[in-house]
């Protein structure tokens, strides 16, 4: 066989495992600075526009909320969320997780604590029974519902 060929194909197999490697192993870590900027558009609000304060490159907003199993959100959105590290909305009943997606693949991701703010996933989406919401980023703009001294998240209506 050529040189050149077995060249060729040592570099496309390293390629491939590359490829491998980074879609199963490599973990993303949560962006605490998205949170924190997330955290701070709430407080006393009346509405948070995620697309505006989250300038980092997405284009579409998934929320995954509690008990939800992560191959069931990546079956409903068509998003892989193999790179969260330590995914544990299966569990979970404390936060909504925010994952912030560019190209169907994750950017980045935060876990809202429903303590700070609460997400209305039945304002958003018209089955009550999903806990997964898929939203292009120009429809990631909220309505802020202050009740008892807690914060809820609804769909924003102009």
């Amino acid at each position: 066989m050529n040189k050149k060929w077995l060249t060729l194909i040592i570099v496309l197999m390293l390629a491939l495992l590359l490829n491998v490697l980074y879609n199963n192993y490599i973990k993303i870590d949560e962006s605490i600075e998205i949170l924190e900027i997330i955290k701070s558009n709430i407080v006393d609000k009346e509405y948070i526009n995620i697309d505006k304060v989250v300038i980092e490159e997405w284009d579409r907003l998934l929320i995954v909320g509690p008990y939800t199993e992560r191959k069931e959100a990546e079956k409903e959105s068509g998003i892989r969320l193999n790179q969260i590290k330590n995914y544990n909305m299966n569990f979970n009943d404390g936060a909504n997780l925010l994952v912030f997606c560019s190209d169907r693949k994750v950017s980045m991701y935060v876990y809202l604590a429903r303590s700070i703010a609460d997400i209305d996933l039945l304002t958003l989406k018209k089955d009550s029974q999903d806990r997964i919401v898929l939203l292009p980023r120009n429809q990631t703009k909220f309505k802020v519902v202050k009740e008892n001294d807690k914060y809820r998240l609804e769909k924003y209506n102009n």
